[in-house]
């Protein structure tokens, strides 16, 4: 297994916008996906759209392989 750093960022803010499971994500053996719950909660203030910026760190010594390591997501205003 090797456990890969989920730098998270955004105007979002955990606990308040938002939960997220683990800001470390670990890879099983052989596995070339993993999973990262991030629960939207729900508040009764009127804000803006937010977001939650996940970007994939380095599992050192084994680097990153290129591919897109930033998912963004984007919080609506529901109020």
């Amino acid at each position: 297994a090797i456990t890969v750093p989920l730098n998270i960022t955004g105007t979002a803010s955990n606990g308040a916008d938002y939960t997220i499971s683990n800001a470390n994500l670990v890879f099983a053996a052989g596995s070339t996906s993993t999973s990262v719950d991030v629960i939207i909660l729900d508040n009764t203030s009127d804000q803006a759209d937010r977001t939650v910026i996940l970007t994939l760190g380095t599992a050192t010594p084994y680097g990153t392989n290129g591919a897109t390591n930033v998912h963004t997501i984007t919080i609506q205003d529901e109020d």
